[in-house]
Formats: structure tokens, sequence, C-alpha cells
């Protein structure tokens, strides 16, 4: 009778981990006709835009020649940004749907969106040529160009 533990043994929760430790934004599959779609960012992301949710608001560039996209965070808001979610996603079918196109993504699965950080806290996608085997590696920081930066 010593090995009795006496009470409901609590259940260990599984703790969140995240799977990169560079900067992602998940666009968020189309389960269905009619789903919101929702840009979801990681830690990394969040931290590097200093994001606060429902308090913050962000911005897509794009650059369509070479598929790149910029996302910035702005002060506050104007027609062209939009409000971080307390769980920091944001939700534009338009924007979504220029990606997808874009990128030529498949939008019945989840599609993420790497970065890197620029000097001036902005974040710069570019694209993996293959998956990442160490996906702790430090995000780099790249040079963006001037001429963009008068627009930020």
């Amino acid at each position: 009778m010593e090995d009795v533990k006496w009470g409901v043994p609590s259940q260990a929760r599984a703790k969140k981990v995240e799977k990169y430790n560079t900067p992602v934004v998940t666009m968020v599959a189309l389960e269905k006709k009619g789903a919101s779609r929702k840009f979801v960012f990681n830690k990394a992301a969040r931290e590097a835009l200093k994001l606060t949710g429902g308090d913050s608001h962000i911005g897509f560039g794009f650059l369509p020649e070479d598929k790149t996209i910029l996302i910035a965070n702005f002060k506050k808001e104007t027609g062209t940004t939009f409000t971080v979610t307390k769980s920091f996603s944001v939700r534009d079918k338009r924007t979504y749907e220029y990606i997808g196109k874009l990128l030529g993504f498949d939008t019945a699965i989840d599609n993420e969106l790497h970065f890197n950080i620029t000097e001036n806290g902005h974040l710069k996608s570019y694209i993996p040529e293959h998956a990442p085997e160490d996906k702790t590696k430090e995000p780099e920081l790249v040079e963006e160009a001037s001429d963009l930066e008068s627009q930020w």
C-alpha cells in the first residue's frame, strides 16, 4: 500500500513548440468554401515586428517582379493597414488571394511565408530553395532597397 497515490493525478499539458525560430507567417488553409483567409504570425515574426495583439497595425508591400513580400508595423491605422488580433493573426481576403496567386500556392493546405529581418525592422520574404534542415538558425539581416524605405 505504500505505492498508492491518493487523488486524481494531474495531466501534464503538452507545451506549444514553435516549428521555426525564424520569422514565419502561415497562410491558414481554406478548409471549406467561404472560410476566412487568415495569416498567423509565429513568435519570431511577432518579436521582429514588435507586435502587440489588438494594438498593432501591419501593412503588406509587394515587389511582384521578384515575388517579394514586405511586412511592416505601422504606428497607427491607415487605409492600407490591418489590425493584428490578440491571437496575432490578420484576416484579409484580397491580400490572401493575391499572395496565393503571386506565389502559386495551393490554398487547400497551410502555406508558410519565410522572412528575413531588414535593417529598419521590417520583414522581407524569401522563398527557401528547399526545406531548411536546421530550423533553429538565426534570421539573417538584409538590406532593403532605399526607395522602399521612404514609403514606410
